[in-house]
Order: C-alpha cells, then sequence, then structure tokens
C-alpha cells in the first residue's frame, strides 16, 4: 500500500515535469521570435546602421522552415518599412539590400 502511494507520487512529479517541459518547448519559439525583435528595435534606436550578417543569417535559418514566402520581399519591405519609420536602413552587411 505505501510503495504504491510512493509510485502514484512518482507518476504525479512526472507527469507535472512533462507538462512543464511540454510549455517550455511551446514556448521557446516566441521566445526566439521576442529576442530577435528585440536585438532589431536596439539597433533602430541606437541608430547602429546595418543589422549584422549574422543575425539575419539566424533569423534566415529560424524563418526558413516556418514560410519560404516570409524569406522573400514581403520580409525585405517590411524591415525597410520598419527602419524608414525610425529613419534607418536595415541590410545584412556585406549582402544585398534588395
Amino acid at each position: 500500500m505505501l510503495s504504491d502511494a510512493i509510485d502514484e507520487i512518482h507518476r504525479e512529479f512526472q507527469a507535472a515535469a512533462d507538462r512543464r517541459d511540454q510549455e517550455i518547448r511551446r514556448r521557446a519559439d516566441v521566445r526566439r521570435v521576442d529576442d530577435f525583435l528585440l536585438a532589431i528595435e536596439d539597433i533602430i534606436e541606437n541608430q547602429r546602421g546595418a543589422v549584422p550578417a549574422p543575425l539575419v543569417d539566424e533569423i534566415t535559418r529560424f524563418v526558413r522552415p516556418l514560410s519560404r514566402k516570409l524569406l522573400g520581399r514581403p520580409l525585405r519591405r517590411a524591415a525597410a518599412a520598419a527602419a524608414a519609420v525610425d529613419g534607418g536602413v536595415i541590410r545584412g552587411e556585406g549582402g544585398s539590400s534588395g
């Protein structure tokens, strides 16, 4: 009887840990997008110039599996529009901007 109670406690503990892990995995992509946006916002607000090529590459690798459409012209236009609002220009260093 005591061993059954202990087994039940272990199962409940494991189920709670599984739920926490699942929630962390579910939110990981949202946190990553938020990190990208904060980095770009910092670049724009502090007028640091172009978005570094490694950051552009990292965003591209993240977005590619989600939607190839986001990698094309709409993304470049959206980035240019966002930069125009702040009066800056966003482009990957060492790459073409358009």
